[in-house]
């Protein structure tokens, strides 16, 4: 599945599946597999996957788009604060921060902190979280309804 950046505010960057550094975007367009979208201090950007998601990226922002597949979509967010949108209650998107694992069915805030923390604020519907270690194990599985704020070390 591919994805549209439907709007873009101030400095949003593009870095393609064979490209070796970050490179300006500043016109709405399509958003393949394998790519990153970073935005910088004063910038935003919105990409739509029709009928499955929206992510909206706040400023110093930064996400990868690992695996666009409907049944194993998934975005890993290396920074900033983003809110994923779900669309397909059967299909959660996941998203990977840090060793954060989170599957989102509704509307859920993910920011990810300089200091390794995390912070997940579930807007409506219903997010799951599985921590994972350096040494590869589950520490703890985590589901909030709406409203739940799940902050993590």
């Amino acid at each position: 599945m591919n994805g549209v950046i439907s709007k873009i505010q101030g400095e949003v960057k593009k870095q393609g599946r064979e490209d070796e550094e970050f490179l300006p975007f500043t016109e709405k367009g399509n958003v393949i597999e394998g790519e990153s979208i970073a935005t910088g201090k004063n910038g935003s950007s919105t990409l739509e996957f029709v009928e499955f998601a929206n992510i909206e990226m706040r400023p110093n922002s930064e996400i990868g788009l690992s695996n666009l597949i409907p049944e194993q979509f998934l975005v890993i967010q290396r920074k900033g604060k983003v809110i994923y949108k779900s669309f397909v209650t059967e299909k959660p998107l996941s998203v990977r921060s840090l060793h954060l694992l989170v599957q989102v069915s509704g509307v859920s805030q993910i920011t990810t902190l300089t200091d390794g923390r995390i912070s997940v604020e579930i807007l409506s519907g219903q997010a799951k979280a599985a921590y994972v270690d350096l040494n590869n194990k589950t520490h703890l599985t985590l589901s909030y309804d709406l409203h739940g704020v799940c902050l993590l070390p």
